[in-house]
C-alpha cells in the first residue's frame, strides 16, 4: 500500500503542477506510442517496453504475495524513497527543459539546456528513470525485481 500511495500522490501532484505551469510539456509527453513513432524498430521497442512495464510490477506483486524473496520493511521504504527521488529528478528535468518530449523531434526554437541538472549530466531524465526502476521492486517487496530492473 505504501508504494501505491507514494506513486499516486507524487504523480498526481507533479501532473497538476506541470499542467498549471507548462501545459505544452504535458502535451508533448502525451504524444507517445506506436502511432507517434515513424521507424519500425522504434515501434517494436515500444511494444516490448509496454509488455515489460506491465509484466514486471505483476511479477513483483506475486513475489511479495508468495514470499519468494522477502524484503524487510525498511528496504521497502528505501525503495519508496528511490522512486520518489527518481520521479522528482524526472519532473525537475521537465521543468528545466520544456522540450523533454517522449519522442525526439527537431524544433526550430529549441535551445540546448546546459544549466541545472543538465549541467551535471547530459540526460538527467534517464537518471531519474533509473532510480524509479530500481526503487519500484524494492518498494513492492521484491529483491528479484531489482535484479530484473538492473538488466534494463
Amino acid at each position: 500500500m505504501g508504494f501505491l500511495a507514494v506513486y499516486g500522490v507524487l504523480v498526481t501532484l507533479s501532473t497538476v503542477y506541470l499542467l498549471r505551469t507548462d501545459k505544452a510539456i504535458v502535451e508533448r509527453r502525451m504524444r507517445v506510442g506506436r502511432k507517434s513513432e515513424t521507424r519500425p524498430v522504434q515501434k517494436s521497442m515500444l511494444g516490448v517496453i509496454v509488455v515489460v512495464s506491465i509484466a514486471l510490477p505483476v511479477f513483483y506483486a506475486l513475489d511479495y504475495r508468495f514470499g519468494w524473496s522477502p524484503v524487510p520493511p525498511v528496504v521497502s521504504l528505501i525503495g519508496d524513497a528511490l522512486f520518489a527521488i527518481g520521479l522528482g529528478i524526472t519532473v525537475f528535468t521537465m521543468i528545466q527543459n520544456t522540450y523533454a518530449a517522449a519522442n525526439i523531434t527537431v524544433e526550430s526554437d529549441r535551445k540546448v539546456v546546459s544549466t541545472g541538472s543538465y549541467g551535471l549530466m547530459r540526460h538527467p531524465m534517464y537518471m531519474g528513470a533509473l532510480l524509479m526502476v530500481a526503487g519500484m521492486p524494492l518498494a513492492l517487496g521484491s529483491w528479484w525485481g531489482l535484479a530484473f530492473s538492473s538488466l534494463s
